[in-house]
């Protein structure tokens, strides 16, 4: 008895000396980082467990004993985590800068309508199709966006000179009618290869207009616009306890949503002063479907958002402005970025120097599983589906933990998942 209860007390001090200097990012300098070390390992899966365990307390004392027993209201049960800015959607993978908006869907795949299309090369050695990306066709990002919320069709408008433009709508839901129109298969299936992912698409050969094939150079018999109905089954880094079976994303590189901070873009904005990428840079150019901003609190006042705090969100909940109902969301790992950000978004102009991949590399290597790529932004898995998000909703941080990229669902990975990874 005596031993249970000393193992106790050491086990509660420990973690709360782990929680206090977790929260004073003290020894987050020393595991966010891209240098692998057995040591620390053993510390992250302390560290996460320590903090897990406090904030699963404080949720417990809070909402079940404070709150329904004593009737005490709290507008947090965890951390204020800022507020929704908007959200993007980008109903063609890599084309256009997405149709911001302040309120949208969340379904069972994600942001609702959320890369649905893409448009993809056929490759004759694979006998595959290969979707097309910003990194082959920069003057994707040229093309703009608009969507009609009476028809479900999003407009997208593409510039065929410089003085004209083109347009073409594509609906949201997608129907067998369309399909058998626009696909000369009739709506039988091909299969698409995305990174290590292998699944079913329709090729819908006949709906890009010419002027748009010329455009952008898509002239070729083996280069269509694709659509998938069932997408990608997820098996990696999913969240603990994942509730929904068999999750799915369509032509999203992995994972359902991606989520960042404006916090974070202002500060690689601010490490760009001196160079011609500070005009040129958005929030768009790293693909966020979410974006965060410091908020303010009934009790905390201003309470702003760190850079990269978004980092070491693990479990958190979306709280409705208007009604207060909770959506719960999950983060087991950030994006380490490509290329993509060091194209000038309105010309389709590639920066040849890399300037921002440059700057965020001598500062945003944060992660070992990917130690040479620099991290923006968190992805998201959401608990629930069906349900509507807006701009001004609330974040509340209920756990956090140190991320680690140990298992990579884009490239093959020879490291194996050691006991010690988070």
């Amino acid at each position: 008895m005596t031993y249970v209860i000393t193992s106790s007390i050491v086990t509660v001090v420990l973690s709360t000396l782990f929680y206090i200097n977790y929260n004073d990012k003290k020894l987050l300098k020393y595991i966010e980082n891209n240098k692998k070390s057995t040591p620390k390992s053993i510390l992250r899966i302390v560290l996460n467990n320590s903090v897990k365990l406090i904030n699963s307390s404080k949720f417990i004392i809070k909402k079940v004993i404070l709150e329904r027993i004593f009737k005490f209201k709290y507008e947090f049960y965890g951390e204020n985590g800022g507020v929704i800015e908007s959200i993007i959607i980008y109903p063609i993978k890599s084309v256009s800068t997405g149709y911001k908006t302040d309120k949208w869907t969340i379904d069972s795949h994600g942001v609702k309508y959320d890369r649905i299309y893409s448009i993809a090369k056929f490759d004759p050695e694979l006998k595959k199709y290969i979707p097309l990306t910003l990194k082959d066709r920069n003057t994707f990002s040229t093309v703009r966006v608009t969507f009609d919320e009476k028809t479900t069709e999003f407009i997208f408008t593409y510039p065929i000179s410089e003085t004209e433009k083109g347009t073409f709508k594509l609906p949201g839901e997608v129907t067998d009618q369309f399909v058998k129109k626009y696909s000369s298969d009739m709506g039988d299936t091909n299969e698409i290869k995305l990174w290590l992912c292998n699944f079913e698409t329709i090729v819908l050969d006949k709906f890009l207009p010419q002027d748009f094939k010329d455009a952008f150079d898509l002239n070729k018999d083996s280069i269509s616009l694709i659509y998938s109905r069932k997408g990608k089954v997820i098996t990696k880094l999913l969240p603990g306890n994942d509730p929904v079976k068999n999750r799915t994303t369509f032509f999203q590189d992995y994972f359902p949503i991606l989520l960042c901070s404006r916090n974070s873009y202002n500060d690689v904005v601010s490490k760009l002063k001196s160079s011609k990428s500070e005009n040129y840079v958005e929030i768009e150019s790293f693909r966020p479907n979410i974006v965060v901003e410091s908020s303010q609190s009934q009790k905390t006042g201003v309470q702003k958002i760190a850079p990269f705090d978004e980092d070491t969100w693990s479990d958190f909940d979306v709280i409705s402005s208007d009604t207060n109902i909770r959506h719960h969301f999950n983060s087991t790992a950030r994006c380490f970025r490509c290329s993509v950000p060091n194209i000038h978004l309105d010309t389709g102009f590639m920066d040849p120097k890399g300037t921002v991949s440059k700057t965020m590399s001598k500062y945003r290597r944060v992660d070992e599983g990917v130690p040479y790529s620099a991290c923006f932004g968190i992805y998201v898995f959401q608990k629930d589906t069906d349900f509507t998000i807006k701009k001004g909703d609330k974040i509340d941080i209920l756990n956090r933990d140190s991320k680690y990229f140990y298992t990579n669902p884009f490239f093959e990975d020879k490291a194996s998942e050691k006991w010690f990874t988070f």
